[in-house]
């Protein structure tokens, strides 16, 4: 399962929720698209965040928003939004792309002038052998 390192990038506070779901695992071919999915059940406007983290290493803010890429990721990394799930999408998915993913969300608290983040239980993404296994995306709910 993967874990979350702490890191001066988190604001304290935010901890694993049952409201958002992400899948244990998702294991891709070299070159093909990953899609990790996050599914929220909150009732109130949020903020969505991505987040990589390497083995040893502290996460890395990876998509922010909508579409807002930090500087140090690449194109291939992108986000879509349905009504109630928030996508990370890897295309062309690379060596160093193996990494666990972590969604967030903020809520925005008026009343309280405040911010509350979630996290989801993150998603190990791994590469797999094209000749090992099928072409394309494997996921464990």
């Amino acid at each position: 399962m993967p874990t979350l390192l702490s890191s001066p990038l988190l604001l304290p506070g935010p901890v694993a929720s049952s409201e958002l779901t992400q899948p244990t695992e998702v294991s891709v071919a070299l070159g093909q698209m990953a899609r990790i999915t996050c599914k929220e059940n909150l009732k109130t406007k949020y903020y969505p965040v991505w987040l990589q983290q390497k083995p040893s290493q502290a996460p890395m803010l990876v998509i922010y928003g909508d579409t807002n890429r930090t500087s140090k990721i690449p194109e291939r990394f992108s986000t879509s939004w349905s009504v109630d799930t928030d996508t990370l999408i890897i295309s062309g998915a690379q060596a160093q792309d193996e990494a666990d993913y972590y969604c967030a969300v903020w809520e925005k608290n008026a009343k309280a002038h405040s911010d509350t983040g979630r996290w989801g239980s993150g998603t190990e993404t791994s590469l797999c052998h094209p000749l090992l296994q099928p072409r394309g995306l494997q996921t464990k709910p």
